[in-house]
């Protein structure tokens, strides 16, 4: 079931219960989260007994998505102009997979949600991701309570898989084609 206060920000976001109707003007007013990305980096390094790379990207969907790597060596699979040749080598190097966070804040109101990702070498020989909606490993799981506490405490609230992949039943027009349903997801933070 979908909380009352997911609703009404889905509503008032999207005037005629039309998702291709979405109000702009509104979204960054109504709950602007600078200060809080401003702040995020320097509050989870000292709030969170984990080695962690941040790096923030203002999306211009509906949220902000910031990746936590809890890999002790700084390195993110896609992102400053690393091949993928120096991926395998390095993931053959550390023998293990590498675990990042997939926190996403909603520009549309004080929601949340986290996605992990592991990047490995696998039985083909090849850089292969899988995806969680719960964390992995157990120092995922400590890094994944030290941001939700955070998150907790600036009343921002972390939203489960179930809730979001719940389909918007009525709501006209579509993010992915003509016949398919938006979800709580696709309404709060972006297309999938």
């Amino acid at each position: 079931m979908i909380p009352d206060d997911v609703m009404r920000s889905i509503r008032d976001t999207y005037p005629e219960w039309d998702y291709s109707k979405r109000d702009w003007s509104r979204i960054e007013r109504r709950f602007p989260h600078k200060q809080l990305i401003d702040q995020l980096e320097l509050i989870i390094r000292e709030n969170c007994d984990v080695n962690m790379y941040i790096e923030i990207d203002r999306n211009y969907q509906h949220c902000y998505n910031i990746e936590i790597s809890t890999t002790k060596q700084i390195l993110t699979k896609h992102k400053r102009g690393i091949s993928t040749a120096e991926i395998m080598k390095y993931l053959k190097s550390i023998n293990h997979p590498l675990y990042e966070m997939d926190l996403q804040l909603s520009m549309i109101g004080a929601y949340a949600t986290v996605l992990w990702v592991k990047t490995m070498v696998n039985q083909q020989n090849q850089i292969a991701n899988e995806e969680f909606d719960s964390p992995p490993t157990k120092e995922c799981e400590v890094v994944q309570k030290c941001i939700e506490n955070i998150l907790s405490i600036k009343k921002i609230n972390v939203l489960s898989w179930e809730i979001l992949k719940t389909p918007l039943i009525g709501m006209n027009g579509s993010p992915i084609g003509d016949k398919a349903t938006p979800t709580v997801y696709n309404c709060l933070f972006g297309d999938i």
